[in-house]
């Protein structure tokens, strides 16, 4: 509640989906008039990047990627049991959740655990954190983006997936189809069943596969560049001046 009473003090707001716009206007009363979307995008190094990534191949290793920090809405202690829904779903294929925590992280401890408990350690590889400029060789690495998560902003994993020409799998939510539109295969959020049902539907599918890549290309160059987003930010700020001043007000404050 006090959180809430100081953000409506601002002028304006700036969010990066139409989402998280809504829920400004449901939860905090917010003019939505006052809410400008000014969509993200993904690093220079990645959209200079030409990959796309070929479905794996029988008795290939499928390396599915969550390239994320620990964090309880990542949802990332879904992974064990998305693990354990695939070997049973497809026994005979070679998989492996790629994650990217700190080794003495209490979160991938507790996956760990809980890895252990179903059997799936070897199906779960923790490579720790990776440095930004070594994103874009991560994702060559990988063929699948899987990203549980039950709440967003704006993820830029994934205009990332898109640029280097991943198929991306994540949780059905508005974040995710602000940004993904038809451009991920989607799973009912917090459904380990669901997600396993996904990726092994994606990867018996080469003409899916091939689709979402397509389209996340087709999708990653509707998100404006880093000076189309300035230009944004400059008009959102310029169209509330003018509004103020036309109100006989002073104008609003730069902060």
């Amino acid at each position: 509640l006090y959180k809430s009473y100081w953000f409506r003090k601002a002028d304006a707001w700036v969010t990066e989906t139409l989402a998280a716009k809504e829920g400004l206007v449901r939860r905090l009363r917010l003019d939505g008039h006052k809410i400008n979307i000014v969509p993200n995008n993904c690093g220079k190094h990645y959209l200079e990047s030409n990959q796309i990534a070929s479905v794996p191949a029988a008795g290939e290793t499928l390396r599915v990627m969550c390239l994320s920090a620990y964090y309880p809405h990542k949802n990332l202690g879904i992974v064990p049991f998305v693990a354990k829904e695939i070997a049973s779903l497809d026994p005979s294929r070679r998989f492996e959740f790629v994650l990217t925590l700190p080794a003495n992280n209490a979160g991938w401890q507790a996956i760990l655990d809980l890895a252990e408990r179903l059997g799936v350690c070897d199906s779960i590889k923790n490579i720790g954190p990776v440095a930004v400029a070594d994103g874009p060789n991560l994702y060559r690495k990988s063929h699948i983006l899987f990203l549980p998560s039950v709440l967003e902003n704006f993820s830029a994993n994934y205009p990332e997936a898109m640029a280097m020409g991943r198929p991306i799998v994540t949780s059905d939510l508005g974040f995710a189809r602000d940004v993904c539109k038809t451009a991920a295969l989607y799973f009912e959020p917090m459904n380990a069943e669901a997600a396993a049902k996904a990726i092994v539907a994606l990867c018996r599918d080469a003409e899916l596969w091939e689709g979402l890549i397509t389209e996340g290309k087709r999708v990653l160059s509707a998100l404006p560049t880093h000076d189309m987003k300035y230009d944004m930010y400059k008009h959102g700020i310029y169209t509330l001046h003018r509004r103020h001043l036309e109100k006989g007000g002073m104008p609003p404050r730069s902060n």
